[in-house]
């Protein structure tokens, strides 16, 4: 299936189905392709496609027969993530979802989602606290846990009311936590899939 600049492949393998997706490839049913799958992703929703998928793996490279078939191996760019704040070709967030959440009350020196965003440059590698509500959950990804909190501060819009934290605590969506951490800029992790502004392992309590 190809949709928002991906196509969207189902490979079976010793009696195993597993989706992939990368930049848009020719592709038909019975073709047998290559692809290392590093880039896991649970509970994705793409909403061009309009459909969730349990698991997808997002892929630089995918091969026919030796040939490498993606545009990123001819030299060309995959279309951003959702955490990228560049495009919207797949996104993890809910649907149906409110633009922005209810205010949540601010813990003493901790510094809203919107000031993060504003003074990211300032910020980057240095502590922060943030106290807000998790709004989406992606657990035991690339050895961690990956949370999208939010405090509804911010502007839906461009992205700046949601961060990305990893942490190895475990929590839930709905939790509302706060969140110590070190600010990290301009992550990239490969694949398309990379941060503006992101915490990395986190210490996160109620």
């Amino acid at each position: 299936m190809n949709s928002g600049g991906y196509t969207y492949a189902r490979l079976t393998a010793d009696g195993k189905d597993t989706w992939i997706a990368g930049s848009e490839f020719p592709v038909k049913v019975g073709d047998q392709l290559t692809a290392a799958v590093d880039m896991p992703m649970e509970n994705f929703r793409s909403r061009t496609l309009n459909r969730d998928f349990p698991l997808v793996y997002f892929v630089r490279e995918v091969a026919l027969n030796g040939q490498a078939l993606t545009a990123t191996a001819a030299g060309g760019s995959m279309p951003a993530l959702a955490g990228s704040h560049g495009g919207d070709a797949a996104t993890v967030a809910e649907p149906d979802a409110p633009p922005l959440i209810a205010a949540v009350p601010p813990v003493p020196g901790s510094v809203k989602i919107a000031d993060v965003w504003a003074k990211r440059t300032a910020l980057s590698g240095k502590p922060l606290a943030l106290r807000g509500r998790i709004v989406k959950v992606n657990l035991a990804i690339m050895g961690t846990n990956w949370y999208h909190l939010q405090d509804g501060s911010g502007v839906v819009k461009d992205g700046t009311h949601d961060l990305v934290v990893t942490s190895a605590a475990e929590l839930k969506a709905g939790d509302v936590v706060t969140v110590n951490g070190t600010l990290t800029t301009d992550k990239d992790f490969g694949a398309g899939y990379s941060y503006e502004a992101i915490v990395e392992n986190a210490r996160i309590t109620p």
